[in-house]
C-alpha cells in the first residue's frame, strides 16, 4: 500500500492519530500534548496550522509539525511548532523506521510541489539536532530536490550520562564536584531545615509552576535583560504543558523548601525510559548560599539513577556548570530553507543580504567595545 500525505489546518482530534503521533515522539518535547499546549497558548492572527502527516492506509507513520507565520514583509514562513520562547529542542521530522526511505522522498517532493507554491515561501526551523539521523537525512533529501538549506545559528544541548548508576556517575566527575555533590546530597537528607519534594500530579504541578514563575521573576527583576517567561503566552504554555504532560506521567517538579518557605522549583520533563529533561528553574536569590539550583539538579539526577534512566538532559544553553558536571554537548542548529521556486530564491538573496548587514554591525560593535576598553 502506497504512502499518502495530508495537510491539517486544524488540530487533530482522532484518538488513533494522536496515539500514533505520541508513539513516534522520542522525547516529551515532540509529543502532541507538548505541541497542542504550545499552539493553544501562542497562536495569533498571523499564525495558522500546517501539520504535514504521512499515512500508510489509515495509520499515521510520519509527521512534520509545522505552522505558517506571516512576517513583517507579508511573506509566509513555515516554522516548527514549539519554537520561539518555548525553546523546544530535538525538533524535526518524525517518521517510522519502516517507511523512512520512501517517506523522505515523498515528503521532499510534496514540499516542492505543494507546500511552497500553495502555503509558504520559505522556512525557518529551530531546535534541530545535528546528531539526529532522521532529521539530517530529511534535510539532505530537501537539498537533493533543489532546496537551499542554510544553518543560521548553532547552540548546544547538554546531556549527562547516568548509565552505571549514581556511584559510577560521581566517579566520572572531578574530585571537587564529587565532594560538592555528596555534601549537598547529605544536606538534603539531614531533614533539619531543608525539605525536598517530587511532584507529578497536575494540581501540584500547577502550584509548582506558579512558584517557579514567582522565583524566576525575583531573579530577573534586577536585570536589564528582557525575560521571556514574563509574557502571558509563555505563562499559559507552562500551565497547560504541566497539566497535559503531568496527566501522562511525563512532567515532574522538584521543589525545595527552607524552613517551610519555597526557595527553589525545577520543572522536568520525563520520557518513558525515566530520562529527565531540565526545562525551567526558579530559585531564591536570597538563599543563594544554600545552592538551591545545584541541590535540585543533584536530587533529580539521583532520582534518574534510582529509576535506571540512561541520562539527564540540561537542554540548550552553554552555561559553564554543565561542563563542570561532565555533561556532553550535543550540537543543535536553526536552519533556513529556501525552496527552488524563483520568487523564493529572490527573497532568499534579500535575507542573505540582511544577514551580512547584521554580521557586519555585530563585528563593528565588538570592535568599538574593544577600542573603548583599551582606552
Amino acid at each position: 500500500m502506497a504512502l499518502r500525505i495530508e495537510v491539517l489546518d486544524q488540530w487533530p482530534t482522532e484518538a488513533a492519530m494522536l496515539h500514533a503521533w505520541h508513539r513516534l515522539a522520542p522525547t516529551p518535547m515532540q509529543s502532541p500534548a507538548w505541541y497542542e499546549s504550545w499552539w493553544q497558548s501562542m497562536q495569533d492572527a498571523r499564525k495558522r496550522l500546517c501539520i504535514v502527516v504521512v499515512q500508510h492506509g489509515e495509520h499515521l507513520v510520519g509527521i512534520v509539525p509545522c505552522y505558517i507565520q506571516r512576517n513583517w514583509s507579508g511573506w509566509r514562513c513555515l516554522r516548527l511548532l514549539g519554537d520561539e520562547h518555548a525553546c523546544s529542542d530535538y525538533q524535526g521530522v518524525l517518521i517510522s523506521e519502516d517507511h523512512r526511505e520512501a517517506g523522505y522522498a515523498l515528503l521532499s517532493d510534496f514540499f516542492r510541489t505543494e507546500i511552497w507554491p500553495r502555503h509558504a515561501q520559505f522556512g525557518v526551523w529551530d531546535g534541530l539536532s545535528c546528531d539526529d539521523e532522521s532529521t539530517q537525512r530529511w534535510l539532505q533529501a530537501l537539498q537533493a530536490c533543489g532546496h537551499e538549506v542554510t544553518a543560521l545559528r548553532r547552540i548546544n544541548t547538554w546531556r549527562l550520562d547516568c548509565t552505571g548508576g549514581w556511584k559510577a556517575l560521581l566517579q566520572r566527575t572531578s574530585r571537587h564536584e564529587r565532594r560538592t555533590a555528596r555534601r549537598l546530597f547529605d544536606r538534603i537528607h539531614e531533614g533539619n531545615s531543608l525539605q525536598l519534594e517530587f511532584l507529578d500530579r497536575p494540581p501540584a504541578l500547577a502550584e509548582a509552576v506558579e512558584q517557579c514563575l514567582s522565583l524566576h521573576r525575583q531573579n530577573w527583576s534586577a536585570r536589564p535583560e528582557r525575560d521571556s517567561l514574563n509574557s502571558p503566552q509563555m505563562e499559559r504554555f507552562l500551565y497547560s504543558m504541566a497539566s497535559a504532560l503531568g496527566s501522562q506521567g511525563a512532567c515532574e517538579a522538584v521543589r525545595l523548601k527552607y524552613r517551610g518557605a519555597v526557595i527553589g522549583v525545577l520543572l522536568c520533563l520525563v520520557d518513558s525510559r525515566q530520562n529527565r529533561y531540565f526545562y525551567q528553574l526558579g530559585w531564591s536569590r536570597y538563599h543563594a548560599r544554600l545552592s538551591p539550583g545545584r541541590m535540585m539538579f543533584i536530587a533529580a539526577i539521583h532520582r534518574t539513577c534510582q529509576r535506571r534512566g540512561d541520562y539527564v538532559d540540561f537542554l540548550r544553553g552553554d552555561e559553564a556548570y554543565k561542563a563542570r558536571m561532565r555533561a556532553a554537548p550535543l550540537p543543535a542548529q536553526q536552519v533556513r530553507v529556501i525552496p527552488p521556486q524563483f520568487r523564493s530564491r529572490c527573497y532568499g538573496q534579500v535575507l542573505h543580504f540582511v544577514d551580512a548587514l547584521r554580521k557586519g554591525a555585530a563585528t563593528a560593535r565588538r570592535a568599538l567595545l574593544q577600542a573603548h576598553t583599551h582606552h
